[in-house]
C-alpha cells in the first residue's frame, strides 16, 4: 500500500482528472459511531427509530477498516445519534491522532463533561456544534435542553482548545432553518461572535416520518409539522434577510459557510424530496429529479462515504444509497466496484447520478484537509 503522502498526490490527481477508474481510498470517512438517542430534539426521528439506548459500532466493522485509516484525513464519527455519547469516544481520539486527521461531527454539546473535554483536546477537531436557535425559550422547545448550560460546556471546550488544543482545530455552530427560529438568526450571530466561533451554517430541515405527520412531547405542547415549519414562506423570510445577516456577520469576522439552507429554497422541491425518501424505502431509488440535472461533486474520490454499524456502507452521509456491505466485500472490493465507477463516471460527464437527488454536491471547501488544497492546485493544472 502506498504511503500517506503518495496516495494524497495521487487521490488529488485523480479527483482534480475526474477519472471514473480510481486506485486511491477516500480521505473522508463518516462511521456510524452511534445508532439511537435518549435526548429529544423535536425534529429529529432517531430515538422513535432506533431507540433511546444508543448501540456501539462494532470492532469487527472497525478492524476491517483499519488498514485505510492512514489514508484518512478527517474521520467522522456521525451517524443515527449523538456522536459524543459513544464509550468507543477514546479509541476514535486514538484512531484519529494516529494518522494525523481530524475527528468531525456533529455534536448537540450535550454529553461534554471535564474528562471529554480534556480528552478531546487531544486530537485535530473538526465540531459542529447543533444549536438551532438564538433564544433560550426557542431552544427548548427545539432542543429540550437548558441552552445556558450547554453553551457553558461548548465554551469551555472552546477555552481549553485554546490554552491546549490544536492550532487547526475547527468549531462550527449549525442552525436549521424553521418557523419557530427564522426569526433568530442575527442573535445566533451574536452567539458565535460571542463563542469565539468564526463559521456558522443554515441549514434546510429534512422531512422524517415524524415530522410529516406532526409530533409534540406532550399533550399540552404546539404540534411540530414539517409543512408548517419549513415551506416556501419560511424560505423567502431566510432568503430576504441573508444579505444583513451576510453584512452583519462579516462585520463580527464571522464566515456563512456552505450550508444547504440557500440550495434548498432555491429548489423548493420539499414534497419531491419526501417522495424520494419513501420510493427509496421501497423500490431502493429515487423518482425525482424526472430528469438528470447537471451537477459536479467530489465525494466519489475524495469521500464521505458512510459505514453504518450493520456494515452497509453508503454513497455519502447526505445520500441514502448503499454501494456495499463490509460483511461480504472488503472495503476496497466497494469502493473500486463497477457501481462506483458509473457513479463517477456520472459526475465526469458533469451529470448528477438520480441517486443523489437533489443533494447540491460537495468540493473543496467543504473539508480543510491537506488533500483538498492540493487538488485545488491541481485543478489549474489540468
Amino acid at each position: 500500500m502506498l504511503d500517506p503522502k503518495q496516495h494524497r498526490e495521487l487521490l488529488a490527481s485523480e479527483s482534480a482528472s475526474l477519472v471514473p477508474e480510481v486506485k486511491s481510498f477516500p480521505a473522508v470517512m463518516y462511521l456510524e459511531s452511534q445508532r439511537g438517542c435518549p435526548y429529544d430534539c423535536i425534529m429529529c426521528t432517531v430515538p422513535k427509530t432506533y431507540g433511546r439506548k444508543p448501540s456501539e459500532m462494532p470492532d469487527e466493522i472497525l478492524d476491517k477498516l483499519s488498514p485505510y485509516f492512514r489514508y484518512v484525513e478527517t474521520m467522522a464519527i456521525h451517524g443515527n445519534g449523538e456522536a459524543l455519547l459513544s464509550q468507543k469516544m477514546d479509541r476514535y481520539i486514538d484512531i484519529a491522532n494516529e494518522n494525523d486527521s481530524f475527528l468531525h461531527c456533529n455534536s448537540t454539546g450535550f454529553p461534554l463533561n471535564t474528562r471529554l473535554t480534556n480528552k478531546m483536546v487531544e486530537a485535530k477537531l473538526d465540531i459542529r456544534f447543533s444549536i438551532h436557535a438564538g433564544t433560550a425559550k426557542t431552544y427548548q422547545r427545539v432542543m429540550d435542553a437548558d441552552f445556558n448550560k450547554t453553551i457553558n460546556k461548548i465554551d469551555r471546550l472552546l477555552e481549553l482548545s485554546r490554552q491546549k488544543g490544536h492550532k487547526d482545530n475547527i468549531f462550527w455552530l449549525s442552525f436549521i432553518v424553521m418557523k419557530d427560529n427564522v426569526n433568530e438568526t442575527e442573535e445566533f450571530i451574536d452567539l458565535a461572535h460571542r463563542l469565539g466561533i468564526s463559521e456558522v451554517r443554515f441549514m434546510s430541515l429534512h422531512p422524517n416520518k415524524r415530522t410529516i405527520f406532526g409530533t409534540r412531547r406532550s399533550d399540552d405542547e404546539e404540534k411540530f409539522s414539517h409543512f408548517d415549519q419549513s415551506n416556501a414562506e419560511v424560505s423567502k423570510r431566510f432568503n430576504d434577510s441573508l444579505p444583513d445577516l451576510k453584512e452583519k456577520a462579516e462585520q463580527l469576522g464571522i464566515n456563512i459557510g456552505s450550508g444547504s439552507m440557500k440550495h434548498w429554497a432555491g429548489l423548493n422541491a420539499g414534497l419531491r424530496d419526501v417522495t424520494n425518501r419513501f420510493s427509496n424505502k421501497v423500490i431502493k431509488q429515487n423518482i425525482f429529479p424526472l430528469t438528470r440535472p447537471k451537477g459536479s461533486c467530489l465525494a466519489p474520490w475524495t469521500g464521505q462515504v458512510q459505514i453504518e454499524q450493520n456494515g452497509d456502507v453508503g454513497l455519502c452521509c447526505s445520500v441514502k444509497h448503499v454501494i456495499g456491505n463490509l460483511y461480504k466485500q472488503s472495503f476496497e472490493e466497494i469502493w473500486h466496484s463497477a457501481h462506483m465507477n458509473d457513479i463517477r463516471h456520472s459526475f465526469s460527464e458533469n451529470k448528477q447520478p438520480k441517486v443523489c437527488g437533489y443533494c447540491r454536491g460537495i468540493g473543496t471547501s467543504e473539508y480543510a484537509i491537506p488533500v483538498n488544497k492540493l487538488i485545488d492546485v491541481k485543478y489549474t493544472e489540468v
